[in-house]
């Protein structure tokens, strides 16, 4: 489940060029500062268990939504939705597997960042990259239609997700895996180019509290920015 469809009528942002990559530093986001004092997330270990619960606010401020039509995002986005707290509980494998075969993924959230906020997958109701088509706030986030508010890709308003010095933990996928920042250990970033069809790679991180060499799945800055496929198994 995304957004919603847009229509043709919407004004598309001279940061889209028809033939070549979009530009993220011309690209507006949604105006406002409001607070959610009610976050609240859980990420708990038991039983070779993982557990993440909450109500899927950020603790951090975002936009005002629905857009309102004074915001210069107006014209390129209607978001007509609000955000609402989701309560949510999942249950993921501590170390998991990778899987014979690279799993699908299904529309709505493909794992939770460590503050609670789902991340859904890279593209928007129209199949398109919904980072670049779609308006989002300056953390990256905004609602869809059931008022959950989601991230497309790696927030950069994640704790340590800006840290150049040091790969950082920035949420799990749905198959157990973590999500790390576009930085590695020795604070290069990292592209698509260093990570495999999934968008993730097998290498040294901290991971559930020691320097593990370990599949996982990285957050870059271009399509389809966190994960493309489940390396593991869901519902191991």
């Amino acid at each position: 489940m995304t957004l919603f469809t847009p229509s043709s009528g919407l004004s598309a942002g001279s940061w889209i060029h028809a033939n070549g990559p979009w530009d993220s530093t011309l690209k507006i986001s949604v105006q406002g500062s409001v607070a959610s004092p009610t976050a609240n997330v859980s990420i708990i270990e038991a039983a070779g268990r993982r557990i993440i619960s909450g109500n899927t606010l950020p603790g951090h401020n975002t936009g005002t939504f629905p857009i309102a039509a004074s915001d210069p995002a107006f014209q390129f986005d209607h978001n007509p939705n609000s955000i609402a707290a989701r309560t949510v509980s999942v249950n993921l494998p501590l170390d998991p597997a990778v899987a014979a075969q690279p799993g699908c993924m299904s529309p709505g959230p493909t794992g939770y960042a460590t503050n609670g906020v789902a991340i859904f997958n890279g593209f928007d109701a129209g199949l398109r990259d919904a980072v670049a088509h779609e308006i989002q706030d300056t953390c990256g986030g905004h609602p869809e239609i059931s008022g959950t508010y989601h991230y497309h890709s790696g927030s950069d308003c994640l704790p340590g997700a800006t840290n150049p010095t040091s790969s950082t933990l920035i949420g799990y996928a749905l198959d157990g895996f973590g999500i790390y920042s576009r930085y590695d250990t020795n604070g290069a970033e990292l592209t698509n180019n260093d990570l495999d069809v999934c968008h993730g790679r097998t290498s040294p991180v901290l991971w559930n509290g020691s320097i593990q060499n370990v599949y996982h799945y990285v957050a870059t800055r271009a399509f389809p920015y966190t994960i493309s496929c489940f390396r593991g198994t869901l519902g191991a």
